[in-house]
C-alpha cells in the first residue's frame, strides 16, 4: 500500500518530492522521497517515513527498464554535493539495494504472515482444535456482552476514524503516531475510496470500542 498513488498523494507534505525517470515522454520509473536537513547535510528519506512506518517500499521501474532506472537514480543521488540516503522501510531484496551496490542492511522489525484461504471457516478448519475452541468461546462471550463487529460503511468512516484518534490518544506511547494522524486519516479515506483500505469496528451499545484499519492491495491483507 505504501507505493500506491493514493497513499503517496495523501501523506506527501512540503518536504516530499517525486524523483521521476522518463524515456522521451514515457514514465519508466520513480522514487517517492522527502528532503530534510541535518547538520548542514541534505538527508533524503522515503516519503512519510517515521512514525507512519511505511514498509516494503522500493524504487519502482517498468518491466525491462530496471537497470536503466536504477542507473538514472544512482546518477542523480551521487551527483556533486553532500547528501545522505536513508532507506528505512525498504524491502529486504530491493531494487534500491541492487542499484547502490553493497550496503549496510539490518532488519528494523519482523512480523508474522500467512497465506489465507478463501473463507474464514476454511481458515478455522486449518487451525488446531484448541485454537478453534478458544475462538468460538470468545465469539460467544462477545455476543453475550452485546458487542457487535462489522465493517464500517462509508457514511460511518469519519466516526470510526474519530474513534481511532480517541483510542490512541489515551496511550502515551502513541504520541508520535498521533502527531501524524491527519496524514494517516487522509490516506485511509483515499484508500477506502479506491477499494484498497477497509475499516472494521466493534460496538458496545452503539459506542465504538475497537477499530481495525486494514489495507488490501495486490491480494494481500495488511
Amino acid at each position: 500500500p505504501f507505493l500506491r498513488s493514493w497513499w503517496l498523494g495523501a501523506v506527501a507534505d512540503r518536504r516530499a518530492f517525486f524523483l521521476l525517470v522518463v524515456d522521451r515522454d514515457q514514465l519508466v520509473g520513480g522514487l517517492a522521497l522527502e528532503r530534510h536537513r541535518s547538520l548542514g547535510v541534505t538527508v533524503l528519506r522515503i516519503c512519510a517515513s517515521g512514525p507512519l512506518c511505511p514498509d516494503h517500499v522500493d524504487l519502482l521501474a517498468a518491466r525491462g527498464h530496471e537497470q536503466a532506472v536504477g542507473a538514472a537514480v544512482r546518477s542523480w543521488v551521487c551527483r556533486p554535493g553532500r547528501r545522505v540516503l536513508d532507506l528505512s522501510g525498504v524491502a529486504q531484496d530491493s531494487l534500491l539495494a541492487r542499484t547502490f551496490g553493497p550496503t549496510a542492511v539490518r532488519p528494523l522489525d519482523v512480523a508474522p504472515w500467512e497465506a489465507l484461504p478463501a473463507s474464514y471457516h476454511a481458515y478455522l478448519a486449518r487451525r488446531s482444535p484448541g485454537f478453534r475452541r478458544t475462538t468460538h468461546r470468545d465469539e460467544r462471550r462477545l455476543a453475550a456482552a452485546g458487542i457487535v463487529a462489522a465493517g464500517a460503511p462509508s457514511d460511518e468512516l469519519d466516526e470510526a476514524l474519530d474513534a481511532v484518534a480517541m483510542l490512541h490518544a489515551r496511550v502515551p506511547e502513541r504520541a508520535a503516531l498521533m502527531s501524524q494522524w491527519q496524514r494517516l486519516r487522509r490516506a485511509v479515506r483515499a484508500g477506502v475510496r479506491r477499494g484498497e483500505a477497509r475499516c472494521y469496528v466493534a460496538r458496545d451499545a452503539g459506542e465504538i470500542v475497537a477499530v481495525t484499519l486494514t489495507f488490501t492491495v495486490a491480494g494481500r491483507l495488511c
